[in-house]
């Protein structure tokens, strides 16, 4: 693969998922559905329609932001598209996907638990503590299923576990502190 990578960004949210269409499939370092490294900001608009896409400033952590697109779906998920060149709005570098309509061919989505992503990988993981950019980020796979298609925090999928304040407010201080 060429310097021209795509990583991908995976947000995923504790709190329940339906099934996944198949054919909105992430390939890690290839594509998130029809998002490739070489996708721009016209392939966008005619693949998801004017009215979904708008500029956006992607999120890259440490305060840092890129310019890109957002993708808005009818069910509040989003996929954010950053730009490797942003003077023609061409060439993707990092995909942000808050969308439960997509996921890996191991079936890691937005929308899982974390015993739920644990149950795939065959192992438990090791995630950063909460409160900071980094917050909530696999930091290791520890040698399961998921760990050799590259989906470490320096690899082609980052994945975020997140709670909502709701969610933070039903745990109690252990469960919290468990996970953080």
């Amino acid at each position: 693969m060429t310097s021209t990578r795509t990583s991908i960004v995976v947000f995923l949210l504790l709190f329940a998922a339906d099934a996944r269409p198949q054919e909105a499939l992430i390939v890690p370092g290839v594509r998130v559905g029809a998002i490739t490294a070489e996708t721009g900001e016209a392939d966008l608009i005619s693949v998801f329609g004017r009215d979904r896409f708008s500029a956006h400033k992607v999120g890259m952590g440490e305060g840092n932001v890129c310019d890109g697109a957002l993708i808005r779906f009818d069910n509040e998920e989003s996929l954010a598209v950053a730009w490797r060149d942003r003077t023609t709005k061409t060439g993707v570098s990092q995909v942000v996907v808050r969308s439960r309509s997509l996921q890996t061919k191991e079936g890691l989505r937005v929308g899982l638990s974390l015993a739920e992503v644990e149950s795939l990988n065959g192992k438990p993981l090791i995630i950063n503590g909460f409160g900071w950019d980094y917050g909530g980020v696999v930091n290791s796979w520890e040698g399961g299923r998921l760990a050799p298609i590259g989906l470490t925090h320096d690899g082609d999928v980052r994945v975020w576990f997140a709670t909502t304040r709701e969610q933070e407010t039903q745990l109690s201080r252990n469960e919290y502190a468990s996970v953080s």
